[in-house]
């Protein structure tokens, strides 16, 4: 059922879509694949990742929460503002000018000197700042994932709760 692929470069990924989805249109993941088999391929090897390609909508700095707009293009997701909540595609692998490409990883992990995150949940925080807590003010949680070390994120997307 689980298709063994390292990097999964995918396809531009529709709004809306979740990585599970997008690895099921690839081939990577069975089409009749569940959520256990999308877990499996999250852990079975450390460089399975679903990446994808977008152009920057201003500058955009690497390792931050980012939203796929409608345009296609991506910006800074940020928990204050409630149109974000649906849109958060992934964290932004590397920095961009405004029209160059994005990579954004949507699923896997992540490896990055330079995270400095604490072991335990991170989400959306503000201005695409990925936080150990939600932060003040935020009218939607969403996890991005889990950090497994300082220097490690495990990205899988969970779905958004709304507290306002």
């Amino acid at each position: 059922m689980v298709q063994r692929k390292r990097t999964v470069r995918a396809r531009r990924g529709p709004t809306g879509w979740s990585a599970f989805e997008v690895l099921k249109i690839e081939g990577v993941l069975d089409a009749d694949a569940t959520a256990e088999d999308f877990a499996e391929w999250l852990r079975a090897d450390s460089a399975n990742a679903l990446l994808l390609d977008h152009p920057a909508d201003g500058a955009i700095s690497g390792h931050r929460a980012v939203i796929l707009q409608a345009d296609g293009s991506i910006a800074y997701a940020s928990a204050d503002d409630a149109d974000h909540a649906d849109a958060v595609l992934g964290v932004s692998v590397n920095a961009a000018a405004d029209g160059d490409t994005v990579t954004v990883q949507a699923a896997g992990i992540l490896i990055e000197a330079s995270l400095g995150l604490t072991a335990g949940p991170v989400f959306v925080g503000l201005n695409g700042q990925l936080v150990s807590a939600p932060p003040p003010g935020a009218v939607f949680i969403r996890q991005v994932g889990a950090a497994l070390a300082a220097d490690r994120l495990l990205v899988d997307l969970r779905p958004p709760i709304r507290t306002a």
